[in-house]
C-alpha cells in the first residue's frame, strides 16, 4: 500500500504516523525506492496507532505563523523561516524571525492562514500554523492548530519580537476580558538549536561566557553527560537551545552565531 501511495505523489515523499505525540518523531523523507523499508520501520516505532500519512515532498522554505484572532480578525504576530540540515528526518536547528520573504509571498501566507483558520472556525484565541513555500513562492499548508507554537515560541519569542504578551492576551480572552492588540512590532529573534557531533556526550565548555554574552533571552543545554547527541531522528534530541534577540532578524542571528562558537560539546 506504501509503494501504491508514492506511485501516485512521486518522489520524494514523506512518510509520518498519524499519531506519534509531535515533535516530528517517524517523519522522514523517501526519496527512491530504497528508502521506503528504512522509512517504514522508522515511523512504526512511533505510530501509536498502527496507521500513516504519505504526502508529497514540496522543495522550499518551511515557515512558522504564530496568530492570534479576535472576533474573526486576526493578527499576525511572529513569523519565522526555518533552517534545516540535509537529513531525511529534516529536524529543523534554527528558526529566525522575522522571516526572510519578500511582500507578495508574505502577503500569500497571510491570507492562506487566515483561510485556514476561517475553514477550521477559529474565530477567537491563539493558533499556531506551519507553512512551506516552494521555489515559485506558492505557499502551501503543512499543518495548523489552535495553540500557542512549542519550546519558547508562545511564552518567550512571539513578545520579543511583537511587542505582545501572548499568554497575558490568551488569558484575557478565556477569561473574557477586553481583548485587543495596539500594536504589532517586528523585532529580530533567533531561535538557535545547538548539533554537535554525533557521539556520547562528555562536557560542555563556555556556558558562563555564552549565559552573559549581550542578546541572549536563554540558553540552556538539555542533554545530560553520558548521554548521545547529534543523533537528529526528531527535535527531541536536541542538545540544547539559545534564544537570542536583536534589533532585527540579523543582529539576532549573529548573536546566534557567536554563542555556537562559544560552547564547546566534547563527545566520544
Amino acid at each position: 500500500q506504501l509503494q501504491l501511495a508514492i506511485d501516485k505523489i512521486g518522489y520524494p515523499a514523506v512518510l509520518k504516523p498519524t499519531d506519534s505525540g509531535g515533535s516530528g518523531r517517524g517523519v522522514s523523507i523517501i526519496y527512491s525506492n530504497k528508502d521506503i523499508i528504512w522509512a517504514f520501520d522508522f515511523s512504526k516505532q512511533y505510530a501509536r496507532n498502527g496507521r500513516f500519512i504519505i504526502e508529497q515532498f514540496i522543495e522550499g522554505v518551511e515557515l512558522t505563523v504564530e496568530t492570534f484572532t479576535i472576533d474573526n480578525r486576526t493578527y499576525f504576530l511572529a513569523m519565522s523561516d526555518k533552517i534545516k540540515p540535509n537529513l531525511k528526518t529534516r529536524v529543523a536547528t534554527s528558526l529566525n524571525y522575522p522571516a526572510e520573504i519578500s511582500e507578495e509571498v508574505r502577503t500569500k501566507v497571510r491570507h492562506l492562514v487566515s483561510e485556514a483558520l476561517f475553514s477550521l472556525g477559529i474565530k477567537n484565541g491563539i493558533a499556531h500554523t506551519e507553512i512551506i513555500v516552494n521555489n515559485e513562492g506558492i505557499p502551501y499548508l503543512v499543518e495548523t492548530g489552535a495553540r500557542g507554537g512549542g519550546g519558547h515560541i508562545f511564552h518567550t519569542i512571539i513578545e520579543l519580537v511583537s511587542g505582545v504578551n501572548a499568554p497575558v492576551l490568551l488569558a484575557q480572552w478565556l477569561t473574557n476580558q477586553n481583548t485587543t492588540i495596539n500594536e504589532i512590532q517586528s523585532n529580530g529573534c533567533c531561535y538557535r538549536f545547538f548539533n554537535p557531533p554525533r557521539g556520547i556526550l562528555e562536557s560542555v565548555e563556555g556556558m558562563m561566557n555564552a549565559v552573559s554574552f549581550p542578546g541572549v533571552c536563554d540558553i540552556a543545554i538539555v542533554k545530560n553527560i553520558g548521554e548521545e547527541v547529534g543523533n537528529l531522528e526528531n527535535s527531541l534530541q536536541r542538545a540544547g537551545y539559545v534564544v537570542t534577540k536583536g534589533k532585527d532578524r540579523q543582529e539576532a542571528i549573529a548573536v546566534a552565531d557567536n554563542v555556537e562558537k562559544i560552547i564547546v560539546f566534547k563527545v566520544r
